[in-house]
């Protein structure tokens, strides 16, 4: 489900793999990323807000870098918005398609709004 502004959500971490002592999960929304270390049993809350784009292009094209479908999404957004990065259409085209070739919906479906 994509996060936009203002959404509200809760991180569990129910149980962990056999040998495991933590988990670390990251979740790119399209505003600010978070990453978070979670123990067996333990939560985290956190909303999107807006915030500084900058350090957002940056996790964004680290995690997009190595092959992150969620990150590779979340700079397609970016740059068909004009979101902290010059609005560029040919960039999101990019992006997007990169994460549609991990068949990540939600890429697929952007590139078919832009008739791609």
């Amino acid at each position: 489900v994509p996060l936009k502004l203002g959404d509200f959500t809760t991180l569990s971490c129910l149980e962990l793999a056999p040998g495991e002592s933590s988990v670390t999960v990251g979740v790119g929304t399209v505003l600010n990323p978070i990453e978070a270390t979670l123990r067996q049993g333990q939560s985290v809350n956190f909303s999107v807000v807006q915030n500084a784009h900058v350090q957002d292009y940056t996790w964004f094209e680290n995690q997009a870098r190595q092959g992150n479908a969620v990150a590779e999404y979340g700079l397609g957004h970016m740059y068909q918005y004009g979101l902290g990065v010059p609005q560029d259409v040919h960039q999101a085209v990019y992006w997007y398609r990169q994460a549609a070739n991990q068949n990540y919906r939600d890429a697929e479906a952007r590139l078919a709004e832009l008739g791609q």
